[in-house]
This record gives C-alpha cells, structure tokens and sequence, in this order.
C-alpha cells in the first residue's frame, strides 16, 4: 500500500505466499518494518492464522515554500499596520499546501527590525481562519511569526535551544518550528524559521 506515518498491514489466513512490499506516499519516506528490517520488500506469507506486519514512515527532509501577496502589491514596511494579503503555501506533503488564504502581515521584532527591515526582516503573520502551517500547531491557530535569523548566519540558535528543550522532556511547552523558503509579491527573500506565536491557550502556553 502508500501510506503516510506508520501503517499496519493484516495478511489474511490461506493468502497466497506474495511478498508485502510498501511505497511511500508523497513527503514520507520508507524507515523500516517493525522488525528493524530496512528492506522496503518484508517476505512471502502463507499464513495458517492472520499476520499483521506494521511499517514505518518518517517526513522526507524538506524546506517548503511560503508565499505572501500583499493586496497592494506594496512591500510591508510597517511594525504596527496589518497590510490585507494571502499566502500559500508549497510542500511534498500534499495534504499540507494551499492557495491564496487570506490574512494580514506585519512587521515583526524590536531591535531586529529596525535594523534589519531593508535586509531581511523577520514578519508577523495573522490567518483569517484558523488553521495548521505545516504541521508545527497541536490545533488549527491564526497568528505565527517568520523570524528570519538574519544575525545568525548558520540559522541553528533558536533550533538549538528549542530542540534541547524538547529534548529535556520537562518543559511543559516547546514550540515546534520549520524553515521555509520565504517569497513576498514574487520576490524570494530568504530562508526563514516558522513559529506559532507564543500565546496563552489549549496546547499552548497554560497558565
């Protein structure tokens, strides 16, 4: 079968002896049988009783793309004002991608953005309806940030820190990130870190 995430697979008593063999859906890729075998083809059956075999799957490595269009066309230059636009969204996963929602961008950030706002700046985007970019949200949500790392020219401070967090096990609440390659109107402007934005609420920060 093509499966995405981990699949069980039940092999009917008196089957003729085929091998069970797996194919990845689009974005995942084959990790191993619960066996540890790597070998995408398990083996023949001829089972007198129902054999369930379990395969698992993993998210092929990936930077998706994001676009923001601006409803003017004009570039976001503002911290405080929320410009009208869309943004889509282009990944493997196919399940993930879309086209054209609506929400409104804004600058983000203190000091990074009014040093950096000609160079790469870091936005705050809010969806008109809910929903999960990419799969970092526990639950649909409208409001993330694109931080764009630019005084960190190797990107990995922020998913250190976060990564160790998760890690530690003892942290109620670890935000999940993904990079991105980041185009507004057309324009490619980098690659960038997406983060839900830190808010109080159900699967979020709970105080």
């Amino acid at each position: 079968g093509i499966f995405e995430g981990n699949a069980e697979q039940i092999i009917p008593a008196g089957d003729s002896a085929q091998p069970v063999s797996v194919k990845a859906a689009s974005g995942y890729t084959f990790k191993m049988w619960e066996n540890g075998s790597i070998d995408p083809e398990y083996g023949a059956f001829n089972p007198e009783a129902d054999v369930t075999v379990i395969a698992y799957f993993e998210e092929t490595p990936t930077v998706s793309d994001l676009y923001i269009v601006t409803a003017d066309g004009k570039a976001i230059d503002s911290r405080e004002v929320y410009k009208d636009a869309s943004v889509s969204v282009s990944t493997l996963i196919e399940s993930r991608c879309f086209e054209n929602a609506a929400c409104t961008v804004r600058g983000h950030g203190n000091s990074s953005w009014i040093f950096m706002r000609d160079e790469k700046p870091s936005y705050r985007l809010k969806l008109a309806e809910k929903a999960d970019l990419l799969g970092i949200s526990p639950e649909p949500v409208r409001d993330y940030v694109l931080i764009s790392n630019h005084q960190d020219k190797l990107m990995l401070r922020n998913w250190t820190v976060q990564h160790l967090a998760g890690l530690l096990g003892t942290i109620p609440y670890v935000r999940e990130s993904v990079y991105v390659n980041l185009y507004v109107n057309g324009g490619y402007r980098g690659v960038y870190q997406l983060f839900v934005k830190i808010e109080t609420g159900k699967g979020r920060i709970d105080i």
